[in-house]
């Protein structure tokens, strides 16, 4: 019983246990977006917004607040927004071991996502002992992310 996030979203009954600090990226499948600014790519986003986190993001992605985007697609997983990419229907911003290799990275000039990272958390309750499920899931996402 545990998840993995890059929000830790402060809970009395949680325990945030940081992963590592990985990379993200936007990435398409359809070739006509390499050559679009980022303002005119089409992105599927999650559908709800996260409210009062300690990071200040408004979008379950972690997409910077400073920069505006086109959200036209929305989906409530990941599953599901990654095949709206693959169809070449939208970009994405996710973390750079999630992407697969039909897919390109969106070469970006602004600074702000030159080194985009987060950090990844695994979740757990407090009162709950790290199992050894927990611990393989660690040392994966550390090892090949």
């Amino acid at each position: 019983d545990f998840a993995i996030t890059f929000i830790p979203y402060p809970h009395h009954e949680l325990e945030y246990l940081k992963i590592k600090t990985i990379n993200m990226g936007v990435f398409y499948s359809n070739e006509k977006f390499k050559n679009m600014e980022l303002s005119e790519l089409p992105f599927v986003v999650p559908n709800t917004e996260i409210k009062n986190n300690p990071l200040s993001l408004k979008s379950r992605d972690g997409w910077p607040t400073e920069i505006t985007r086109q959200n036209i697609y929305g989906a409530s997983n990941l599953s599901m927004a990654l095949k709206i990419v693959e169809a070449g229907s939208a970009a994405i911003f996710i973390p750079k071991f999630l992407a697969t290799e039909n897919l390109f990275e969106f070469e970006t000039k602004k600074s702000i996502f030159l080194g985009a990272q987060r950090d990844i958390f695994i979740v757990k309750k407090k009162n709950v002992d790290e199992s050894s499920a927990m611990k393989i899931s660690a040392k994966i996402i550390r090892t090949n992310c």
